[in-house]
Formats: C-alpha cells, sequence, structure tokens
C-alpha cells in the first residue's frame, strides 16, 4: 500500500518519511539539504551527533500532530492518477471526498456515501476524476470544497 504525508507547518506533500506498527513516523534522510537542515535543528539542541544517523524521529523534529498520513486506494481515476484518502474527486456529475473508515474506503458527499466495495474498476477508471485534495485547497476550487460540509 502507498501512503503520501501532508506537512501542516510547510503546507506541502513530503516523500520521505516511514510509519512503524507503533505508529511512529519518521523522516528518511534522502538528501543533503534534508540532512543539512537536520544537522542544524540537532546542533541547536546541544547534540550535533544525532544529525549523522539516517532516520531522524518525525515526532521529534516536528511534533507527530503536524503530518497527515493519507493510504492509497491502490486504484487510478480516469486520468491514470493515483487515488488517495482526502482526495476530492468528481464521480459521475458529483462531488465527494475519499475517505477511509472502519477499514474501507469511501466516497461521501453531503448528503450521499458510496463505499468503495460497491464499486468496480471499470466506473473508477473511466468515470472518477481527482479534482484536488482537502489538504491543498486553492482559490479555484474552494467550492467544491463547500459541497463536503
Amino acid at each position: 500500500m502507498e501512503y503520501r504525508g501532508w506537512d501542516k507547518n510547510q503546507k506541502k506533500f513530503i516523500k520521505n518519511f516511514c510509519i512503524y506498527l507503533t505508529g511512529a513516523i519518521e523522516i528518511i534522510h534522502n538528501n543533503e539539504e534534508l540532512k543539512s537542515i537536520i544537522n542544524e535543528y540537532y546542533t541547536q539542541k546541544g547534540d550535533p551527533g544525532w544529525g549523522d544517523y539516517e532516520v531522524i524521529d518525525f515526532t521529534d523534529w516536528y511534533g507527530i500532530n503536524n503530518i497527515s498520513v493519507d493510504r492509497s486506494t491502490e486504484d487510478k481515476d480516469k486520468n491514470e492518477k493515483l487515488i488517495f484518502e482526502n482526495d476530492v474527486v468528481n464521480f459521475q456529475g458529483t462531488i465527494y471526498q475519499v475517505k477511509f473508515n472502519r477499514g474501507c474506503f469511501l466516497l461521501e458527499s453531503k448528503d450521499k456515501e458510496i463505499w468503495w466495495h460497491q464499486l468496480n474498476t471499470m466506473d473508477i477508471e473511466s468515470s472518477m476524476e481527482v479534482i484536488g485534495n482537502i489538504h491543498e485547497q486553492r482559490k479555484t476550487k474552494l467550492n467544491i470544497l463547500k459541497n463536503l460540509d
């Protein structure tokens, strides 16, 4: 299963993190810029040795409440875009939010919900389009989010 992480502080998606069975979330060092930021962070804490590790505890650096992790449905929309939890989709003329509840994905609008297992792959691939997500609220897409309230 694929995941994506929304950094609430930086207001952007991040790719390089791990989720452990314990629920701990960690950012993985994968480039020099990130390694430099982390080294500086731990140096300011008075412990420069921590920056040499390949993994930094996300809860220590950002705080556990500063990331939202979205699961992938493993399905793609009509534009071949992978569909994730918290995406906003247009499905057969109705705007829905993709949610994960009780171990299942579902489409939810203000008036209706459709459980993922009720959909078939052909309907998803031909009639569903990801038009945004609840994290990135671009001005041009704010109106579609109002339909979900």
